[in-house]
């Protein structure tokens, strides 16, 4: 279980070479590196997401605050009678995913953000 990352990793890159190699799109090896680097010129974006959201969270978590705002959330939505509607919270997900839509256009940025505030929900 420690190395089932790289070993998926290495079944994917195998994978895509192959199929790269069988396609066309590679010819050299120069030709996957450059893919590869292709590739990993817009990961920074993400880098700079993750480190500002994991300092957020620590804080929040250092602080008590998090668990203080889930408890919040929690009491609001029991106030509201939403444990009884389930929908109505799959509804107000997906309206809180199209509000973040607005702001944060990256694919990868707007779930890593949902992902972070859902954790914050199961931090003590």
């Amino acid at each position: 279980m420690n190395n089932v990352i790289l070993l998926i990793a290495m079944v994917f890159a195998v994978t895509g070479i192959c199929f790269g190699y069988s396609t066309g799109k590679f010819k050299s090896l120069q030709d996957v590196v450059n893919a590869m680097v292709k590739q990993m010129n817009t990961f920074g974006y993400v880098l700079v997401l993750t480190f500002f959201s994991h300092n957020f969270l620590a804080v929040l978590s250092y602080s008590g605050l998090g668990v203080y705002i889930t408890y919040l959330g929690a009491t609001s939505l029991s106030a509201l009678g939403l444990e009884n509607f389930p929908v109505l919270l799959i509804i107000g997900f997906i309206i809180t995913t199209a509000i973040i839509n607005l702001f944060v256009g990256g694919l990868t940025s707007k779930w890593m953000l949902l992902a972070q505030s859902s954790s914050l929900c199961c931090t003590r």
